[in-house]
């Protein structure tokens, strides 16, 4: 998600608290029930908000996989082209190139590829900050 639409969705959240904040007092014969009701109001609307955030997400990195698969950029993912990352997701488990993947090759290759990630990450967030100042 990019900046104006977390921008954009913030100000809606805070719009719609206010809304429902000043409906509450307004409403002077049973104003419990109705902070009640606009407190409900209030978490189904951040509810929706998490969800749509989290089905951006996944469509993004859905983009990424179907980019990173697709070999020859035709935007669409063929059965050599799945075979092959899956491969080479397969040859990175395997440790010892046995052909064979044990529980604590798996264990110890998600470990390694954690590990290469957070320098990935690391490294990432210097040059950003290099680029920054």
């Amino acid at each position: 998600m990019n900046r104006l639409s977390k921008a954009s969705l913030t100000i809606t959240l805070s719009v719609a608290t206010l809304i429902i904040a000043a409906g509450s007092f307004a409403d002077e014969k049973d104003p419990d029930s109705s902070v009640q009701a606009d407190r409900q109001a209030l978490r189904e609307m951040k509810l929706e908000h998490r969800r749509e955030i989290n089905e951006m997400r996944r469509a993004r990195h859905a983009g990424r996989m179907l980019k990173k698969v697709d070999v020859n950029q035709d935007g669409k993912v063929d059965m050599d082209e799945y075979l092959a990352h899956a491969r080479e997701r397969f040859n990175k488990l395997d440790l010892d190139g046995s052909g064979f993947v044990t529980q604590e090759e798996a264990r110890e290759a998600m470990q390694k590829m954690r590990e290469e990630q957070k320098t990935r990450m690391k490294e990432m967030r210097e040059r950003h900050n290099k680029d920054s100042n």
